[in-house]
């Protein structure tokens, strides 16, 4: 695949609004036309795959008390709420690049990690700080896994933040 359709590709799927809390697949963005990391990049890493690359799907554990800085005062935290984030790592090439489509450009003004210019040279951004990101050979199954592997209590402040979040995300789109 040449470089300027990975980065034709890339810049599409970043434009599809954030958004959809739990849908996670390929065909759930493009029917509902947004997506959260693991949808999207779901979507991205099949289109580069069908292109002929070699994708890894990466999922590490993230806490939305990063994003902070970025946040209105609404949705800022005082504690911790863990998620577990996913991008890409694609081979273009000879070298794997972090790839990573979450957010579309409507949160640049807000100071979010939107990779606007990203090329095909280059890594991306990642738009959470992640620890120990690691390769997931089925991402639904890992991110579901990960997830159940939090306690009740961290679930729900999860789901909660979140859903306050997406419902923020749509009202700047």
């Amino acid at each position: 695949m040449k470089t300027n359709h990975i980065t034709f590709l890339f810049h599409l799927v970043r434009e599809i609004p954030y958004g959809d809390f739990g849908l996670r697949s390929a065909e759930a963005v493009l029917e509902n036309k947004k997506g959260s990391c693991s949808g999207k990049h779901l979507l991205l890493g099949r289109l580069y795959e069908l292109g002929g690359l070699e994708v890894a799907y990466m999922m590490g554990k993230t806490n939305f008390r990063s994003l902070n800085p970025f946040l209105p005062e609404h949705l800022k935290l005082s504690h911790d709420v863990f998620d577990f984030h996913n991008f890409l790592k694609v081979r273009i090439k000879r070298s794997w690049y972090s790839v990573d489509a979450t957010f579309d450009s409507a949160f640049m003004k807000f100071g979010f990690a939107v990779n606007i210019d990203w090329r095909a040279d280059e890594n991306c951004k990642i738009a959470f700080k992640t620890i120990d990101p690691v390769k997931v050979s089925n991402l639904v199954q890992a991110k579901k896994a990960a997830i159940d592997s939090l306690s009740m209590s961290q679930r729900e402040e999860r789901e909660r933040f979140f859903k306050s979040f997406v419902g923020w995300a749509r009202s700047i789109q």
